[in-house]
C-alpha cells in the first residue's frame, strides 16, 4: 500500500512538472518509413522518406552500397510542430520535434532487390530502418528517342570547372521528362549555362533546369534530328576515374497509335504513350592528382589559380604624391577556377621598400570572363619612379606543372609632400576660376566625395537654389507618389486575392468529392504561378520564391508530393486525405 502511494506521488509530480513547463517527460525517438512505390522501370527512382521522431538532431550514417542500384540522400529538414491550450487559467505548451530525410533508389538493372537497413544517429541513440523490397521491371522500348552525355574536358584537376553538356533527341512527341544524373553527387555543381533560344522546364535530380530546342545530327538515328539540350558546369572535388555513364531520362513516349471513341461515338486515331527509360552511352572523366607546389610558392587554401592565366595591372592615376591613396586592380583571364583569391600584397617583397599596402583588399569579383581585385596602395618616397610588377604563383592545367606570371611594370611619378605654414600664403583680390579641376576617382579608398558644392558658404534661411519650379515639384511629389504606390499595391492584391479565390472555391469542391487529380495539379499550378509569378512552371520549381516563408513552403511542398504520388499510382489518380488540409495551409501562408 506504502508502495503505491510513492507511485501515485510521484506520477502527480511528473504530471504537474509537465503541466509547468510544457514538455513532454515520456517523449520516444522513433522512425517512419514511407517509400513512393515498391516497382519501378529499370533506372528509374523511387523516393524513400525517412521521419525520425522525438527529435531534430539526426545524422545519417554511411550509406549502403548493393551491387543492383544507388542509395543517394537527398537531404533533410526539422518538422518541429507547437500546440498551446489553456485550460481554467492553466496554459499547457507542448513540442514535438521531428525529422524528415530523402532518399533516392535506383535499381540499375531488371529484377526484384533487398534495399538493406539505413541507419540513423538520432540524439546520440542509434535507429535502423528495416530492410524491404522492390522490383524494377523492364520499361518499354522505342528506336525514336536517344540520349548523349559529352564532358567539355576528360581530364581535369580538383578544383577545376568544366562543362558537361546532355543532348536529349526525339523522333516523336514525348511528354513528362526528367532526368536522372547520379554522378552530380561526385562533383560539386556550380550551375547551370545558359542556353540561347526557346526554354523548356524540364526535372533534373530533384530540381528544375531550363533546356533549349535545337538541330543536329544523331549518331543513334544515323540522321539529322531534334534535340533538347542543357549544359552543367561541374568542379571537381576529388581525384579519381567518375563514370558519366549511369545517367537516364524517363519520360512518356509514342509506342504506337491507339483508336478511341469519341462521346458521340465517333472514332478517331491517336498517339499512343507508355512510360519509356533510355540510358546515355558511357564517358568518364579522370581527376587527375596536383602536384604539391614547390617551396617558396606561398600557396594558402583558397589561393591556387588555375591556368594558364594572364594578368594585367592597372592604376587609377601615375602622377600622385607621397602618401597620396592610389587604386590598384589587378585582371585575371584564362583562369579555370572563378573563385580564387590571391594572397595578400604583403607577401610581394618588391613592394615593400617602395610602397606601403592597407590591410583592407576586395575579396575579388567576376567580370566576364576575368577575375578582379582592387587593392588601396600608397607611396612612401618620391625616389620611386615605377609600380613595380607583381609575382603569382599559377598551375598550368594543360602541362601539369606549376608556373610563375608577372605584371608588367608601370612607370609613375611621385611628388615630394611638403608641410606648409603662415609663410607660405599669398593673399590675392581675385583668386579667378580654378587652373585644374578636381579629379574624380570611382573606386577604391581614394573615391572623391567632392565637389564645387562643398565651396559655397550656406547661411540659415538664404535659400537661392529655392526656385518656384523646384518648390511646386517638392510639394507634389509625395502625394503623386503615394498614389502610385497605393495602385499598384491594389492592383497587385487584386491579382493576388483574385488567384486565392479560384483555388479556395476549388478546394471546396473537392472535400465534396468533385474534381479529378489532374484538375487539382492544374488548380495548385495556376495558384504557385499567380502567387510567385512563376507563369509557365506548372506545380514545380516555385521553392525559391517560398525561403521566407517555411510554414507555406512545407505545405507546397507536401502537395507537390501526395500529387505526384497519385499520378504515379494510376490513370485516375489517388485522393488522399491530406490534399485538403495541405491546401488550406498553404492558403492561410500565402495571404497573411
Amino acid at each position: 500500500m506504502q508502495i503505491e502511494k510513492r507511485r501515485i506521488t510521484l506520477l502527480s509530480i511528473l504530471i504537474v512538472t509537465q503541466i509547468i513547463f510544457g514538455q513532454t517527460l515520456f517523449g520516444q525517438v522513433d522512425l517512419e518509413l514511407s517509400i513512393s512505390a515498391r516497382e519501378c522501370y529499370t533506372g528509374d527512382s523511387l523516393t524513400l522518406q525517412a521521419k525520425v521522431n522525438g527529435t531534430d538532431q539526426v545524422e545519417v550514417e554511411e550509406l549502403p552500397d548493393p551491387d543492383w542500384g544507388t542509395i543517394t540522400y537527398l537531404g533533410g529538414q526539422r518538422r518541429n510542430s507547437q500546440s498551446i491550450t489553456i485550460i481554467n487559467g492553466k496554459r499547457t505548451n507542448v513540442i514535438e520535434k521531428a525529422f524528415l530525410m530523402s532518399f533516392q533508389i535506383t535499381p540499375g538493372k531488371t529484377g526484384e532487390f533487398t534495399v538493406p537497413q539505413i541507419s540513423f544517429n538520432a540524439d546520440g541513440e542509434t535507429l535502423s530502418s528495416t530492410p524491404f523490397t522492390i522490383r524494377a521491371k523492364e520499361p518499354a522500348r522505342s528506336d525514336d528517342y536517344a540520349m548523349t552525355i559529352e564532358p567539355g574536358m576528360t581530364e581535369v584537376y580538383p578544383g577545376q570547372e568544366f562543362a558537361v553538356n546532355v543532348r536529349w533527341y526525339y523522333r516523336n512527341n514525348a511528354r513528362s521528362i526528367s532526368f536522372n544524373l547520379p554522378f552530380l553527387d561526385d562533383f560539386e555543381f556550380l550551375g547551370q549555362v545558359p542556353g540561347k533560344g526557346r526554354l523548356y522546364d524540364l526535372l533534373l535530380n530533384n530540381m528544375t533546369i531550363q533546356a533549349t530546342s535545337e538541330e543536329g545530327y544523331s549518331e543513334a538515328f544515323g540522321e539529322k534530328a531534334t534535340y533538347l539540350s542543357f549544359t552543367l558546369l561541374l568542379k571537381a572535388k576529388k581525384e579519381g576515374i567518375w563514370n558519366l555513364s549511369d545517367s537516364t531520362s524517363r519520360f512518356e513516349g509514342v509506342t504506337g497509335s491507339e483508336t478511341v471513341r469519341d462521346f458521340f461515338g465517333n472514332k478517331s486515331v491517336q498517339d499512343k504513350f507508355a512510360t519509356l527509360v533510355i540510358t546515355a552511352e558511357g564517358r568518364s572523366v579522370e581527376v587527375l592528382p596536383m602536384p604539391a607546389p614547390p617551396p617558396g610558392f606561398g600557396i594558402s587554401a583558397g589561393s591556387t589559380i588555375l591556368g594558364p592565366v594572364s594578368i594585367e595591372a592597372a592604376l587609377s592615376k601615375t602622377e600622385i604624391s607621397v602618401g597620396e591613396p592610389i587604386t590598384l586592380t589587378l585582371s585575371f583571364s584564362g583562369a579555370s577556377n572563378s573563385d580564387f583569391s590571391i594572397p595578400p600584397l604583403t607577401s610581394q617583397d618588391v613592394l615593400e621598400k617602395g610602397f606601403s599596402i592597407p590591410p583592407e583588399r576586395s575579396p575579388g569579383r567576376n567580370e566576364g570572363d576575368d577575375r578582379v581585385f582592387i587593392q588601396t596602395i600608397r607611396a612612401k618616397n618620391s625616389s620611386t619612379t615605377a609600380f613595380p610588377g607583381l609575382t603569382f604563383p599559377v598551375f598550368d592545367t594543360t602541362s601539369g606543372e606549376w608556373d610563375e606570371v608577372q605584371t608588367a611594370p608601370i612607370p609613375i611619378t611621385v611628388l615630394a609632400t611638403k608641410i606648409a605654414d603662415s609663410g607660405d600664403l599669398e593673399v590675392f583680390e581675385d583668386s579667378g576660376p580654378a587652373i585644374r579641376e578636381l579629379e574624380r576617382n570611382e573606386s577604391g579608398m581614394e573615391a572623391s566625395y567632392s565637389g564645387s558644392e562643398l565651396m559655397k558658404v550656406k547661411r540659415p534661411g538664404n535659400y537661392p537654389w529655392m526656385s518656384p519650379l523646384l518648390f511646386y515639384i517638392l510639394l507634389t511629389l509625395p502625394p503623386a507618389a503615394w498614389l502610385f504606390l497605393f495602385l499598384r499595391k491594389k492592383q497587385f492584391f487584386g491579382r493576388k486575392r483574385s488567384g486565392a479565390s479560384e483555388f479556395r472555391k476549388f478546394l471546396k469542391r473537392w472535400k465534396g468529392g468533385e474534381g479529378s487529380l489532374t484538375d487539382f495539379e492544374a488548380a495548385l499550378a495556376a495558384f504557385m504561378e499567380t502567387e510567385t509569378d512563376g507563369a509557365g512552371r506548372g506545380i514545380y520549381g516555385h521553392e525559391e520564391a517560398l525561403t521566407s516563408t517555411p510554414e507555406a513552403l512545407e505545405a507546397y511542398q507536401d502537395l507537390k508530393s501526395m500529387i505526384d504520388r497519385g499520378l504515379y499510382a494510376g490513370k485516375a489518380g489517388k485522393r488522399e486525405e491530406g490534399f485538403s488540409e495541405a491546401g488550406e495551409r498553404l492558403l492561410k501562408e500565402m495571404l497573411k
